[in-house]
């Protein structure tokens, strides 16, 4: 059977996609060549496993449950908006954070890449940041600078995000199909936290 690109996330309420879709509408205007997540497709990514041989699932269950068993579920709400890497330098994410007081997502993602990387996959180099992607940007050629100090002057001007905390509850285990109209997200297993 052929690999099956997978990846493990948390999904996020409708409340939190009206939010983002009305990031979307604000930022879309200012021009940007971006590629823009469908809101239906937005969720926090704990670990981007890639292209995975189906054999290889049931110690991801294994590995995912005794990840998720020692955490209890928690609260989180949307935060700033934000760009990776840098505004300084050409941004290729556009972003909305998430608050977590008490550091639990850190604590589960790093419990998930630890069980991960016990079965073969490897740790991301990059620090964990809990974000939910509303756009990739594309780099483009001449006019840049100008379309880079709107949206930093947009990022800049953007009001708190009013929007009251949600409830972690589980991690999803994703398969996504890459397809010329865009991916498409299957949920294979959830995982509940606290077990």
């Amino acid at each position: 059977m052929d690999a099956v690109r997978l990846f493990l996330a948390i999904d996020i309420p409708p409340r939190a996609r009206e939010i983002i879709t009305a990031l979307q509408n604000r930022f879309k205007p200012l021009g940007f060549n971006a590629s823009w997540v469908a809101p239906e497709n937005v969720h926090l990514t704990l670990q981007f496993l890639g292209d995975t041989p189906p054999e290889q699932i049931p110690d991801i269950h294994q590995g995912v449950s005794a990840a998720v068993t020692p955490v209890p579920q928690f609260m989180v709400t949307l935060k700033e908006i934000g760009v990776f890497p840098k505004l300084k330098k050409p941004p290729r994410t556009l972003w909305v954070g998430m608050e977590d007081p008490q550091n639990r997502l850190t604590a589960l993602q790093k419990n998930i890449a630890k069980q991960m990387g016990e079965i073969g996959f490897p740790k991301e180099k990059r620090k964990f940041t809990p974000h939910l992607t509303l756009a990739r940007i594309k780099q483009e050629r001449g006019g840049k600078r100008a379309k880079l100090e709107r949206l930093k002057r947009e990022i800049e001007s953007s009001p708190e995000i009013e929007m009251e905390p949600f409830r972690i509850d589980a991690v999803r285990l994703i398969e996504s199909q890459l397809t010329p109209m865009g991916s498409i997200y299957t949920v294979l297993k959830e995982f509940p936290l606290g077990g």
